[in-house]
């Protein structure tokens, strides 16, 4: 299954952010506190964590694009799955 990492908005009238840098290459391992990418908009720089453990499918963006916020991008197939049900009684 894989995780699709949307472009997390930063504030209330942002609607794009920067790309500065990828972290991971593709087919690249990554763990939930995995820096996949720095971001920026026009008021604030920030780091995008991965959110799931997995491989690196594809980066769906170029290092320097600009991009929607809540837009993916990136797919990371996960390895590893969190069940938050409650224990049967």
């Amino acid at each position: 299954m894989a995780h699709k990492l949307k472009m997390p908005r930063q504030g209330n009238t942002e609607e794009s952010c920067g790309i500065e840098s990828w972290k991971p290459e593709e087919e690249d391992d990554a763990e939930t506190e995995t820096v996949i990418c720095e971001a920026e908009t026009g008021k604030t720089a920030f780091a995008v964590l991965a959110g799931a453990c997995g491989t690196v499918l594809k980066l769906l963006n170029a290092a320097g694009d600009k991009t929607n916020v809540l837009k993916p991008i990136t797919a990371i197939k996960t390895t590893i799955y969190l069940n938050f049900q409650k224990n049967p009684e």
